[in-house]
């Protein structure tokens, strides 16, 4: 009986702290998206133009909002390894610089 009693207790804690997690994660994530469209209002224009044009399923919206915070960040991944590739060369032609260098003392002993 008394393992019976634990495990509900147990399980109603358990259940209670979710639905507070949950609870707490929505509001951070409204209040997070809020924030977005009040600092970006040409984003909430578009969005809002895009949602009264075209009947469109929540998917879709999903799906826009999205790759509307991700392009960004996207295109700056894009830019850093673009960077990389170039510094590359650059990295190479050193080691190579060096490499001969040290391939001309060691044929000078």
């Amino acid at each position: 009986v008394y393992r019976q009693v634990v495990k509900a207790h147990y399980g109603s804690a358990t259940s209670f702290v979710d639905a507070v997690m949950e609870s707490s994660l929505d509001r951070i994530a409204s209040g997070t998206a809020m924030d977005e469209l009040r600092q970006n209002p040409e984003l909430a224009r578009a969005l809002l133009d895009a949602a009264q044009a075209t009947p469109r399923t929540t998917e879709s919206l999903t799906r826009d909002l999205v790759a509307s915070f991700l392009t960004p960040s996207a295109e700056v991944v894009k830019e850093k390894q673009a960077v990389a590739e170039q510094e590359l060369r650059y990295v190479d032609a050193a080691h190579k610089a060096i490499d001969d260098t040290v391939e001309g003392v060691v044929r000078r002993d």
